[in-house]
C-alpha cells in the first residue's frame, strides 16, 4: 500500500480492531480506567477471530474485513459499558454501527489512489484466523499510537 499507492498513515499504529473510538481522558484518571479494564478482562476466555477478504469506507479507507463474531461483539459491549460508566464518549462516532476491521490504508490515501488501490484489493481473497487473549489500550503520542496498557483475559475454567 505504501509503495504502490503512497499511503503509509496506517503504519502509525499497531494492527488492531477498534472496540472504542479515540477519546480524551484525564491522565490523572488513567489508573481508574486501567483497573476497570483489568477487572473486566479477568473473567473472559480467549476466542478466535477470522479475517476475511477486504472492504472499504469510501473514499479513503481500505481494510481487511472481520468475519461476524459473537464473542467480539460481546467484548465490545463490555468495553462500551465500562466506558459509559466513566462518561467516556466520542460524540463524532456515537451513531456509527460496529463494523470490525483491520485498516490497511486511510487518511493519506488520496481519492484518485483509493480507487486504483481498491481495484487491486476488491477481488483478492484473504483469510487468517488468530486468537484474541486480551485487549490493549492505545495512546496517541508524538504523531503515533502506542500501546499504553495490555489487559489479558484470565479465565482459567
Amino acid at each position: 500500500m505504501a509503495e504502490q499507492h503512497h499511503a503509509c498513515h496506517a503504519f502509525k499504529s499497531p494492527a488492531h480492531i477498534t472496540l472504542h473510538m479515540p477519546f480524551k481522558w484525564e491522565s490523572s484518571k488513567r489508573g481508574e480506567l486501567e483497573q476497570a479494564l483489568a477487572q473486566m478482562t479477568a473473567g473472559l476466555r480467549p476466542f478466535e477471530v477470522a479475517l476475511q477478504d477486504f472492504g472499504v469506507f469510501e473514499p479513503r479507507v481500505i481494510f481487511i474485513d472481520v468475519a461476524e463474531n459473537k464473542d467480539l461483539r460481546e467484548l465490545r459491549s463490555k468495553v462500551l459499558l465500562e466506558m459509559r460508566k466513566r462518561n467516556i464518549y466520542n460524540g463524532d462516532y456515537k451513531n456509527l454501527g460496529f463494523q470490525p476491521h483491520v485498516t490497511i490504508a486511510f487518511r493519506d490515501l488520496r481519492k484518485a489512489n483509493f480507487y486504483e488501490a481498491w481495484e487491486t484489493f476488491k477481488d483478492q481473497k484473504y483469510e487468517r484466523i488468530f486468537s484474541i487473549s486480551g485487549i490493549t489500550l492505545l495512546k496517541y503520542q508524538s504523531d503515533h499510537w502506542h500501546e499504553s496498557g495490555t489487559f489479558p483475559f484470565m479465565d482459567t475454567n
